[in-house]
């Protein structure tokens, strides 16, 4: 599942109400230059790294079949 999120004119990123809903109204962001993780503030951190590579895996195949 890939979502595009924009900014609101005042900077503000809005996510997708299913997103809000999985993932509840107090999130963290860890980033890089390139990349970031948002996941809920009170996340197992080893459930997210399982996430993660998962999420990993699917980028991989999108990227051996070309796609964006």
């Amino acid at each position: 599942m890939e979502f595009k999120i924009k900014a609101g004119p005042q900077g503000h990123f809005y996510f997708p109400k299913i997103i809000r809903e999985t993932l509840g109204t107090e999130l963290k962001l860890v980033p890089n230059s390139k990349a970031g993780v948002i996941f809920p503030k009170d996340a197992d951190l080893k459930e997210v790294i399982l996430s993660l590579q998962v999420i990993l895996q699917d980028l991989k195949i999108r990227a051996g079949r070309g796609e964006e």
